[in-house]
């Protein structure tokens, strides 16, 4: 398998990131429509895995984050080991900004791509005759709190879990709630009563938000009932070769903060509080470092394209391994390992 992952690894940097950005993007959406999950067996069969949110079950910890909204991409996903797949969803349909909304940055990007999906109904026709194999999250963002919740009301029968995106750079109101945490409160609270499904905050790794994030959202999901948070979203990110101006960074720079922040949500509000690790997880063993720092779940889509769709295989295969090293019997032991006095 390493092989294999290695070869897309040189057909990646040796090919497809001398496109231009928005170009090679598109280029690879084109090739998952061919049968690449015929390639090689992606599913890592160890029941040690098993990753449970709320009343929700993963067959293991890794998933593939908020950003694909073609349907193709995500049957596709649901096929290349992930324990879940997020799917990014609004009230109403929603397009791309327009062209350059993506550059690269080291071995990340910066993006403006914006929220562009089909729109909750668009998503109806599609899940309705589509029977999931895996665990499918909905990410979903609105211009307020009345929008977030008629998404909820509208796909609480076709979500297995809702994710409120409250801290995205890409769009006008994106960030409001985290700019305003009292309106988050409200929104938690709302979210709350309407559905039983497990609710995952996704958090601002913005400085300017931080300190909120440890004093007052994370502080209101909990007394709304809402015991899972993402850390975190892309990083609000000026960049002159970008159409809007900015965007949102993403890939192996948001790691270090991604990690201390996960130690440090994780060493304040314990194990009650489960926590999706995004940011940098693009190898196996950074993905191990996130769980045994406190993550319950990591999640990527950086990877995903820099690294290839057998990411998720090594990741599981590292983390049976360091199970077996540790003689242990369950991945939920692993998490806060380090933190095990």
């Amino acid at each position: 398998m390493s092989l294999k992952r290695n070869a897309y690894e040189k057909l990646y940097s040796g090919f497809l990131s001398k496109f231009p950005e928005d170009y090679a993007i598109n280029l690879g959406r084109s090739f998952l429509r061919f049968p690449i999950e015929f390639l090689g067996r992606y599913e890592t069969d160890d029941e040690r895995l098993l990753t449970k949110i709320g009343n929700c079950e993963l067959p293991n910890p890794v998933v593939l984050a908020a950003c694909y909204h073609e349907p193709y991409i995500i049957k596709k996903a649901m096929k290349l080991g992930f324990g879940g797949v997020t799917l990014k969803v609004t009230k109403h349909p929603k397009g791309w900004n327009s062209e350059p909304t993506i550059v690269r940055r080291g071995e990340g990007f910066v993006n403006c791509v914006g929220f562009e999906n089909l729109g909750m109904e668009g998503y109806k026709k599609f899940l309705g005759s589509y029977r999931k194999p895996k665990p499918l999250i909905l990410n979903i963002t609105g211009d307020g709190i009345t929008e977030y919740l008629d998404v909820i009301r509208g796909m609480e029968g076709y979500a297995d879990m809702f994710e409120l995106n409250i801290s995205c750079p890409n769009t006008e109101t994106g960030l409001n709630f985290s700019k305003y945490p009292e309106n988050a409160k409200e929104l938690f609270r709302e979210s709350r009563n309407l559905t039983e499904k497990p609710i995952i905050i996704k958090l601002s790794p913005d400085r300017e938000f931080v300190e909120n994030n440890y004093r007052r959202i994370i502080p209101y999901a909990i007394d709304s009932g809402v015991h899972s948070v993402n850390f975190g979203n892309t990083r609000s990110f000026e960049d002159e070769r970008l159409s809007m101006g900015s965007g949102g960074l993403s890939g192996p720079d948001l790691y270090e903060n991604m990690l201390v922040n996960v130690e440090r949500i994780y060493d304040k509000f314990g194990k009650h509080l489960k926590i999706i690790a995004t940011g940098g997880i693009d190898r196996p063993e950074r993905a191990y470092e996130a769980i045994v720092g406190g993550a319950t779940c990591v999640s990527y889509v950086t990877g995903f394209v820099t690294r290839g769709p057998l990411l998720a295989k090594g990741i599981n295969r590292h983390l049976s391994e360091k199970l077996d090293e540790q003689g242990m019997e369950s991945i939920d032991d692993l998490v806060g390992f380090w933190h095990t006095p």
